[in-house]
Parts: C-alpha cells; structure tokens; sequence
C-alpha cells in the first residue's frame, strides 16, 4: 500500500466521526430521559397548583371568603402557564403594562422577597 498525501486525513476523519457516533449513541438516551423526567416534574407541578388552588377556593369559601382569582395565582405561581392560558393572557399582558387592577396580588404563592431567605 502505498502512502498518498491526503490518506491519513482521510483515515482521521473517518476515526473521529466512527468516535464520535460511539460517544452519541450513549448520549442520546440520556438526553431523552432527561427531557422526559423534567416534562414529568413539570407535569407534576402543575397537578399541585390546580389541587392547592381548589383546597383553598374550598376552604375560603367554607369561611365565607371571596374565591381566590385563577389567573392571578397562576400567575403567581408561574408567569409562562399563565400566559399559555387563554383566558389569563390578555389580562397577563395588561398587568405588565403597568395595569395593575388587571391581577390581585397571588395569596398561594406570593412573590419571594429577595431580602429574605
């Protein structure tokens, strides 16, 4: 065999896309399930706002309190789910615009203070 300018390149590139796709193949898997458990926590999270939500609709109702507002403890909780609901959004897009009568300041999940741990 007979050395030719340009075959050992040829032959590095082929070692680094066959080590490549070896490494990738380990990766992916991973990759997926990772995006699967966060879709999951996710899904979860949400699953805990809507019971606590309805708990404390319940009992401030039992109590004879006005119902807490849906789109402002979303909000709340988090400003994208808020935004996603239909019925929230243009109320969302109000109050940060500076229209603050738009939503009541969320009870179940207030805002962290940040002087505060």
């Amino acid at each position: 065999m007979r050395y030719t300018p340009g075959t050992m390149s040829r032959l590095s590139r082929l070692f680094t896309v066959l080590a490549f796709l070896t490494a990738s193949t380990g990766c992916v898997p991973v990759l997926v399930g990772a995006a699967v458990g966060r879709e999951n926590r996710r899904n979860e999270s949400r699953k805990r706002f809507d019971v606590d939500f309805r708990m404390m609709n319940l009992s401030r109702e039992a109590q004879g309190l006005k119902p807490l507002d849906w789109c402002s403890e979303l909000y709340g909780f988090s400003r994208v789910w808020a935004l996603r609901d239909p019925e929230c959004k243009p109320r969302v897009k109000a109050f940060e615009k500076w229209h603050v009568a738009a939503l009541d300041p969320p009870v179940l999940y207030p805002p962290k203070d940040k002087d505060k741990p």
